[in-house]
Order: structure tokens, then C-alpha cells, then sequence
């Protein structure tokens, strides 16, 4: 395992190439990552499909990754501008490309062509708004954790987790006022 003091230059190297994601608290961000995240998981889909021949069964792993990620876009498409254009961008590549649209996406894509549904206005702020920052975050715990350190600790234990790395990076050379227990909240929320 690395000393803690190794720990967190690497841990600040890698926060200084993502710094744009980590200081934005732009929802357009989060929902670039979610499209993104989305365009991974269906071009994973389909080269299951080509390599294999065969569509992966509805309760296989990546079946429900791609669901869960049209679920997660189509939801918030109700809500924020950036993430209903994220789901006629998909649905457009997916057409030009000749590929089956996912039954939730069907079912979006018409009640938008038949004009039941439009382009929510923006207004407050989306539960995406730190999805950058805490991808980030969560990423650089995960590295720590790989490198041989614990996530998280309790209370009484020394502060030696790689939440408690993470987040002393991002108070000292970041200057956010993001804790331990904070920290701790988005590895649990990302860790899987």
C-alpha cells in the first residue's frame, strides 16, 4: 500500500486532470455524463448482439443496465432541457443507425412525435447538478480503495480511509467545502 502522503499527490493529480467535471455544478455536465454512460452501455449491448448473435436475455446484467439508464434519462428528461435533448439525440443515433429502439425510448420518442410531451423549461436545480463532482470524487476513492487503503472508517478509527484523502484534497488544493462524511455519502451512493 502507499503512505497516505503518496496518496494524496496522486489523488490530486488525478483531480487536476478531471477539474473541470469536479468544480462544475453545471446539470448540462450530469447529463452529458448520464448520455454518455448510456451511449457506453447500448454500444456494449450491441456488440453482445453482433459477437453473439443473439439479444442478451431481458434479465442479464447488461439488459438491466441499459434499462436503468433509459429510466434514469427519461426521468429527468420530464424536468431539465439538456436531458430530453439527450434522449432525441440517442434516438435519433439510434435510428439513423438502423438499430431497435429500447420499448422506453419508444414510448418517449411518440408521445413526443405526437406533441404530448415537450421540452421541459429549465428551472432550480437538477438532482444532476453534481453528477461530475461526484463521479470524480467517487473515482478517486475507488482508486485509493485498489491501491490497498479502506473506503470509509468509523468515527473513532484514525483518519487514514481514502474518503478521508479525498476529501482533505478537496478542501486544501481545491478550495470546496466537501467533508468526510460527504465524501463518504458519494462513494456509497457510486461504489457499485
Amino acid at each position: 500500500m502507499m503512505n497516505r502522503d503518496v496518496a494524496r499527490q496522486f489523488i490530486l493529480m488525478i483531480l487536476e486532470n478531471d477539474k473541470e467535471d469536479l468544480l462544475s455544478d453545471s446539470s448540462q455536465k450530469g447529463i452529458e455524463h448520464m448520455v454518455s454512460q448510456l451511449q457506453n452501455e447500448l454500444d456494449e449491448f450491441w456488440f453482445y448482439q453482433l459477437y453473439n448473435g443473439e439479444t442478451p436475455a431481458p434479465d442479464s446484467e447488461l439488459s438491466r443496465n441499459v434499462d436503468y439508464w433509459f429510466e434514469s434519462l427519461l426521468k429527468e428528461a420530464k424536468v431539465s432541457p439538456y436531458a430530453y435533448e439527450g434522449a432525441l439525440l440517442i434516438a435519433t443515433n439510434l435510428t439513423d443507425n438502423n438499430r431497435r429502439l429500447n420499448p422506453l425510448l419508444s414510448v418517449w420518442l411518440a408521445a413526443h412525435l405526437k406533441g404530448d410531451i415537450s421540452k421541459p423549461r429549465r428551472h432550480g436545480k437538477s438532482k444532476f447538478s453534481n453528477w461530475g463532482r461526484d463521479l470524480c470524487i467517487a473515482k478517486s476513492v475507488e482508486v485509493l480503495v485498489d491501491k490497498g487503503f479502506v473506503a470509509t472508517r468509523s468515527d473513532t478509527s484514525p483518519h487514514n480511509s481514502a474518503c478521508d484523502i479525498v476529501a482533505e484534497v478537496l478542501i486544501s488544493d481545491f478550495n470546496m467545502s466537501v467533508d468526510f462524511e460527504t465524501v463518504k455519502k458519494i462513494w456509497n451512493k457510486y461504489k457499485d
